[in-house]
């Protein structure tokens, strides 16, 4: 009888080798992933959500890519020792510098920073091999297996995770064995930053100075760009130059969306020819190079579009991070733009060392996206206080007189922009006392401080999607349980809808009547009791804010035997010119008592 054993390990050692190699030639990358699936771990089997757990898995994730470039450079300029360690020892010092720089930053800005600084660190990963090296073929190699490879490990980590979420639902639902949820967010996390991050990492592509006298170009790659990539790119290029007719034709101003789309597009023409950097010298490819020849020169017009639509936005609204960035890609596609169109370089490298470049200055620094946004709309906040009276001796003061409503909406956006993205020292200047910071993990709740400063105004605060006809409110939970002693139903009733249910096999239905603001809860055809509704719509007229207490959305009403609670969890609003409610759309809880 032959012996197959070797064979059927066969597998198991090469991939084995694979994960040892990975793991010797980027200890720090794979360092990094570890760590981050360590602290997500442990931040989901606590009870709440740990804000410094939060911020050392972002900074750990940001390292994977980090020390993976870092590593790739001395991997290219053969360092090894003594010098190596040297440089792990600055990338995890690099790490530790902006987790303890931005360690007091609980506003949206420390994600939005992160990302942009994963971007740069992402492009790096890209040119770190091969910047000054000459190797354009290489980097292109390099790159579209890196591409290729990112995707199949994707798939990999994916398919492991469902298949062993299958087991385990089946362990569970076999054997009764008991498996807490957060199992399955372990397996996601092991997953997703442990396999498949060490099997991205096994399959790099090495040695790597000898790609450039690789031609493979994956017959796969080329029919998708030909293909598909192609025939998208001109179909977004005929959208947006048939909506650039249209502007001209009715002369009307951009919307304000248009930027992005025209940048977007841009960028994704700029892949596909990335993607046909080796069809370019064929002849069977004329029409690539044609496509190469023409497409620079037609992101032009395009562009021009954009600043226009983007100045049109400013003029309204202030500078703001997005309107900062879009306007820095913009700059960012014009150079790249120009240059290939004055040059005629068939270099790649330029395109992501530029971008990581860009990535990197908008981040940081008085001329940086953050601190020009902060200053802008604290400009305008200013100016709205000084417009209003609402501004004396530097210093934020009470209305005296009524103030018109747009002026209060404009005034809550500002707040809410300023503590939202640059927390509470942005506003600190003019309001005494200054509000509380934020935090992190509360974000998924309204923030109650620009109401509250509002209130410092003796104005009502605004929501952004609010119309001065239409307002919102929400019971403030406070994360506090329902009283419902003395009741012995609870149903969920939509208002002003008609809700039926049942009691004890008895049919019973609420209804909320607008006309003459009552809510009557019915046995059959028989009204039991009517609740009215018209004193909480006359106190939400004159409430400041969206979050309401609870105690001014509870009701209460008995007759006849029968006792009603009803605790309003949401409140839509629309009233008429004179004030009176016309539509009024939201939901409640009823509690009943039946004697």
């Amino acid at each position: 009888m032959t012996d197959t054993r070797p064979g059927r390990l066969a597998s198991v050692r090469i991939a084995a080798a694979g994960a040892r190699g990975a793991a010797g030639r980027f200890p720090g990358a794979l360092g990094a992933a570890l760590v981050t699936a360590t602290v997500l771990i442990v931040a989901i089997h606590q009870r709440e959500t740990s804000e410094l757990l939060l911020r050392v898995a972002s900074v750990a994730a940001l390292g994977v890519a980090w020390l993976f470039a870092l590593e790739l450079m001395a991997e290219r300029a053969r360092v090894r020792g003594t010098i190596s360690l040297a440089i792990h020892a600055v990338g995890v010092l690099a790490l530790a510098g902006y987790y303890w720089a931005t360690r007091g930053d609980t506003t949206i800005t420390y994600a939005t920073r992160t990302a942009q600084l994963a971007l740069a660190v992402h492009l790096l990963c890209a040119f770190a091999a091969f910047v000054g090296r000459g190797e354009p073929n290489g980097f292109w190699q390099f790159n579209q297996r890196l591409f290729v490879r990112f995707f199949e490990s994707v798939l990999w980590g994916g398919v492991l995770f469902a298949g062993l979420s299958i087991a385990l639902w089946s362990l569970k639902t076999l054997f009764e064995i008991r498996i807490p949820p957060e199992v399955f967010g372990d397996l996601a996390i092991v997953s997703q930053f442990v396999v498949q991050t060490w099997r991205f990492l096994a399959v790099v592509p090495r040695p790597l100075g000898e790609l450039e006298h690789d031609p493979t170009y994956p017959n796969g790659l080329r029919v998708f760009t030909q293909y598909l990539l192609v025939p998208l790119a001109l179909l977004y290029g005929a959208i947006l130059y048939a909506y650039v007719v249209r502007i001209l034709v009715f002369w009307s101003w951009p919307a304000g969306l248009v930027g992005w789309l025209i940048s977007g597009a841009s960028i994704f023409g700029m892949m596909t020819l990335l993607f046909l950097y080796p069809a370019r010298d064929r002849p069977e490819a004329r029409w690539v190079r044609t496509y190469g020849r023409w497409f620079y020169p037609a992101m032009l017009p395009l562009l021009a579009v954009l600043f226009v639509a983007l100045a049109f936005r400013v003029r309204q609204y202030g500078l703001t991070e997005r309107r900062y960035l879009l306007g820095a890609l913009g700059a960012w596609l014009v150079v790249v733009a120009a240059y290939y169109v004055v040059t005629r370089s068939r270099s790649l490298v330029m395109i992501p060392v530029s971008l990581c470049a860009v990535a990197l200055i908008t981040s940081f620094g008085p001329w940086g996206a953050y601190r020009v946004s902060e200053r802008s709309q604290q400009r305008r906040l200013v100016r709205l206080l000084e417009r209003n009276g609402l501004l004396v001796a530097g210093k934020a003061t009470p209305a005296s007189g009524p103030v018109a409503w747009t002026a209060q909406k404009e005034i809550s956006r500002r707040l809410d922009y300023l503590l939202e993205h640059h927390g509470a020292s942005a506003v600190a200047p003019w309001f005494a006392p200054a509000p509380p910071p934020g935090t992190i993990t509360a974000r998924g709740r309204p923030d109650p401080r620009p109401a509250s400063l509002m209130s410092q105004l003796n104005l009502t605060y605004v929501s952004p999607w609010e119309t001065a006809a239409t307002r919102h409110y929400t019971r403030d939970r406070d994360h506090e349980a329902l009283d419902v002693r003395g009741y012995d139903r609870l149903v969920e009733i939509p208002l002003p809808g008609i809700m039926a249910f049942t009691i004890d096999g008895v049919a019973y239905s609420s209804r909320l009547d607008i006309a003459t603001a009552t809510l009557h809860i019915a046995r059959g055809s028989e009204t039991l009791i009517a609740v009215p509704f018209e004193g909480l719509l006359t106190a939400l007229a004159t409430h400041s804010g969206t979050m309401t207490p609870g105690r001014l959305m509870t009701l209460h009403a008995e007759e006849r035997g029968v006792r009603v609670k009803v605790l309003v969890r949401n409140l839509t609003i629309h009233r008429s010119g004179d004030g009176r409610p016309e539509t009024v759309y939201g939901s409640a809880l009823l509690c009943l008592s039946l004697r």
